[in-house]
Protein backbone atom coordinates (compact mmCIF):
# COMPACT_ATOMS: atom_id res chain seq x y z
CA UNK A 1 0.00 0.00 0.00
CA UNK A 2 1.02 3.56 -0.68
CA UNK A 3 0.17 6.37 1.76
CA UNK A 4 -1.20 9.04 -0.57
CA UNK A 5 -2.19 12.55 0.48
CA UNK A 6 -3.96 13.48 -2.77
CA UNK A 7 -3.98 13.13 -6.54
CA UNK A 8 -4.84 15.69 -9.18
CA UNK A 9 -5.67 14.50 -12.69
CA UNK A 10 -4.59 17.69 -14.51
CA UNK A 11 -2.07 20.30 -13.40
CA UNK A 12 0.00 22.87 -15.27
CA UNK A 13 2.12 23.92 -12.27
CA UNK A 14 3.80 20.62 -11.39
CA UNK A 15 6.20 20.08 -14.27
CA UNK A 16 6.44 20.51 -18.03
CA UNK A 17 3.08 20.35 -19.82
CA UNK A 18 -0.14 19.16 -18.25
CA UNK A 19 0.50 16.51 -15.61
CA UNK A 20 -1.16 13.95 -13.38
CA UNK A 21 0.13 14.61 -9.84
CA UNK A 22 0.46 12.33 -6.82
CA UNK A 23 1.27 13.81 -3.39
CA UNK A 24 2.52 11.18 -0.99
CA UNK A 25 1.83 11.37 2.74
CA UNK A 26 4.65 11.49 5.26
CA UNK A 27 7.91 13.41 5.49
CA UNK A 28 10.47 13.43 8.28
CA UNK A 29 12.85 16.01 6.74
CA UNK A 30 11.21 19.03 8.39
CA UNK A 31 12.28 21.76 5.95
CA UNK A 32 11.31 25.09 7.50
CA UNK A 33 8.74 26.88 5.35
CA UNK A 34 7.71 23.82 3.33
CA UNK A 35 4.75 24.51 1.02
CA UNK A 36 3.04 21.19 1.88
CA UNK A 37 3.18 20.84 5.70
CA UNK A 38 -0.16 19.02 5.70
CA UNK A 39 1.58 16.10 3.96
CA UNK A 40 4.20 15.57 6.68
CA UNK A 41 2.46 13.63 9.43
CA UNK A 42 0.91 10.21 9.49
CA UNK A 43 -2.34 9.73 7.68
CA UNK A 44 -3.27 10.07 4.09
CA UNK A 45 -5.19 7.40 2.29
CA UNK A 46 -3.69 3.93 1.92
CA UNK A 47 -3.95 3.22 -1.81
CA UNK A 48 -2.88 0.35 -3.98
CA UNK A 49 0.04 1.46 -6.15
CA UNK A 50 -1.58 -0.35 -9.07
CA UNK A 51 -4.81 1.64 -8.57
CA UNK A 52 -2.98 5.00 -8.50
CA UNK A 53 -1.02 4.03 -11.62
CA UNK A 54 -4.26 2.96 -13.28
CA UNK A 55 -5.79 6.34 -12.47
CA UNK A 56 -2.79 8.10 -14.03
CA UNK A 57 -2.89 5.89 -17.11
CA UNK A 58 -6.63 6.49 -17.54
CA UNK A 59 -5.90 10.15 -18.38
CA UNK A 60 -2.73 9.55 -20.41
CA UNK A 61 -4.25 11.00 -23.57
CA UNK A 62 -4.81 14.32 -21.73
CA UNK A 63 -1.44 14.71 -20.00
CA UNK A 64 2.24 14.88 -20.91
CA UNK A 65 3.38 13.10 -17.79
CA UNK A 66 3.13 12.45 -14.08
CA UNK A 67 4.74 14.18 -11.14
CA UNK A 68 5.20 12.58 -7.72
CA UNK A 69 5.60 15.02 -4.85
CA UNK A 70 4.86 14.97 -1.18
CA UNK A 71 5.37 14.62 1.62
CA UNK A 72 8.52 12.82 0.70
CA UNK A 73 8.07 10.20 -2.04
CA UNK A 74 11.42 8.56 -1.25
CA UNK A 75 10.32 7.71 2.28
CA UNK A 76 8.11 5.11 0.54
CA UNK A 77 10.70 3.86 -1.98
CA UNK A 78 9.11 0.50 -2.80
CA UNK A 79 5.78 2.13 -3.68
CA UNK A 80 7.47 4.85 -5.75
CA UNK A 81 9.54 2.26 -7.60
CA UNK A 82 6.47 0.17 -8.41
CA UNK A 83 4.50 3.25 -9.55
CA UNK A 84 7.27 4.42 -11.89
CA UNK A 85 7.70 0.91 -13.29
CA UNK A 86 3.96 0.67 -14.02
CA UNK A 87 3.83 4.12 -15.68
CA UNK A 88 7.10 3.92 -17.67
CA UNK A 89 5.79 1.69 -20.52
CA UNK A 90 2.98 4.19 -21.26
CA UNK A 91 5.39 6.81 -22.58
CA UNK A 92 4.33 9.40 -19.99
CA UNK A 93 7.17 11.50 -18.59
CA UNK A 94 7.93 10.98 -14.90
CA UNK A 95 9.14 13.73 -12.55
CA UNK A 96 9.89 13.12 -8.87
CA UNK A 97 10.25 15.97 -6.37
CA UNK A 98 12.37 15.06 -3.35
CA UNK A 99 13.87 16.79 -0.37
CA UNK A 100 16.73 14.32 -0.41
CA UNK A 101 19.90 15.50 -2.15
CA UNK A 102 21.17 13.59 -5.16
CA UNK A 103 24.15 12.24 -3.20
CA UNK A 104 21.79 10.89 -0.51
CA UNK A 105 19.64 9.17 -3.13
CA UNK A 106 22.68 7.69 -4.89
CA UNK A 107 23.99 6.39 -1.55
CA UNK A 108 20.78 4.47 -0.85
CA UNK A 109 20.12 1.41 -3.02
CA UNK A 110 16.39 1.56 -2.17
CA UNK A 111 16.01 5.24 -3.07
CA UNK A 112 18.15 4.92 -6.20
CA UNK A 113 16.02 1.99 -7.38
CA UNK A 114 12.87 4.04 -6.69
CA UNK A 115 13.89 6.69 -9.25
CA UNK A 116 15.48 4.44 -11.88
CA UNK A 117 12.39 4.76 -14.11
CA UNK A 118 11.93 8.50 -13.56
CA UNK A 119 12.98 11.02 -16.19
CA UNK A 120 13.84 13.89 -13.85
CA UNK A 121 14.36 14.23 -10.12
CA UNK A 122 14.24 17.68 -8.54
CA UNK A 123 16.42 16.97 -5.53
CA UNK A 124 17.47 18.75 -2.36
CA UNK A 125 15.97 20.15 0.81
CA UNK A 126 13.95 23.32 0.65
CA UNK A 127 15.95 26.23 2.07
CA UNK A 128 13.79 29.22 2.95
CA UNK A 129 16.79 31.62 2.73
CA UNK A 130 17.31 30.56 -0.91
CA UNK A 131 13.62 30.76 -1.89
CA UNK A 132 13.05 31.29 -5.63
CA UNK A 133 9.72 29.58 -6.42
CA UNK A 134 10.61 29.11 -10.07
CA UNK A 135 11.04 26.17 -12.41
CA UNK A 136 9.48 23.76 -9.91
CA UNK A 137 12.25 24.52 -7.42
CA UNK A 138 11.24 26.11 -4.15
CA UNK A 139 14.81 27.16 -3.44
CA UNK A 140 17.89 27.71 -5.60
CA UNK A 141 19.87 24.89 -3.98
CA UNK A 142 17.49 22.26 -5.38
CA UNK A 143 19.10 20.39 -8.28
CA UNK A 144 17.66 19.14 -11.55
CA UNK A 145 18.90 15.57 -11.96
CA UNK A 146 18.05 14.21 -15.41
CA UNK A 147 17.85 10.43 -15.25
CA UNK A 148 16.94 10.31 -18.96
CA UNK A 149 17.31 12.96 -21.69
CA UNK A 150 13.51 13.54 -21.87
CA UNK A 151 13.65 16.77 -19.84
CA UNK A 152 16.27 19.42 -19.25
CA UNK A 153 16.33 22.32 -16.81
CA UNK A 154 15.08 24.54 -19.65
CA UNK A 155 11.84 22.54 -19.82
CA UNK A 156 11.02 23.68 -16.29
CA UNK A 157 11.50 27.40 -16.97
CA UNK A 158 7.98 27.80 -18.35
CA UNK A 159 6.25 25.95 -15.49
CA UNK A 160 3.85 28.40 -13.82
CA UNK A 161 4.73 29.41 -10.27
CA UNK A 162 1.36 28.22 -8.99
CA UNK A 163 -2.21 27.41 -9.88
CA UNK A 164 -5.52 27.34 -8.07
CA UNK A 165 -7.75 24.38 -8.89
CA UNK A 166 -11.42 24.36 -7.89
CA UNK A 167 -12.97 20.92 -8.14
CA UNK A 168 -16.66 20.31 -8.91
CA UNK A 169 -17.38 19.75 -5.19
CA UNK A 170 -15.93 23.20 -4.37
CA UNK A 171 -12.66 21.94 -2.93
CA UNK A 172 -9.83 24.40 -3.59
CA UNK A 173 -6.24 23.26 -4.11
CA UNK A 174 -3.24 25.56 -4.52
CA UNK A 175 -0.34 23.76 -6.22
CA UNK A 176 3.08 24.57 -7.59
CA UNK A 177 5.99 26.51 -6.12
CA UNK A 178 4.50 29.82 -5.10
CA UNK A 179 6.36 32.99 -4.24
CA UNK A 180 4.05 34.04 -1.41
CA UNK A 181 5.31 34.51 2.13
CA UNK A 182 3.72 32.42 4.89
CA UNK A 183 1.44 35.29 5.89
CA UNK A 184 0.23 35.69 2.28
CA UNK A 185 -0.70 32.04 1.72
CA UNK A 186 -4.39 31.47 0.86
CA UNK A 187 -6.24 29.68 3.62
Amino acid sequence: MWQVHAVLSRSAANGPGTRFVVWTQGCSLGCEGCFNPETHGAGGEPRSVRDVAGEALSVKEDVEGVTVSGGEPLEQPAALREFCALVRPSGLGIVVLSGFARKEIEASPEMLAAVENADMVVAGRYNRRLHIAAGLRGSSNKEYWAITPRYSADDFAAVPESEVVISPDGTVAVTGMHGWGDDERPR
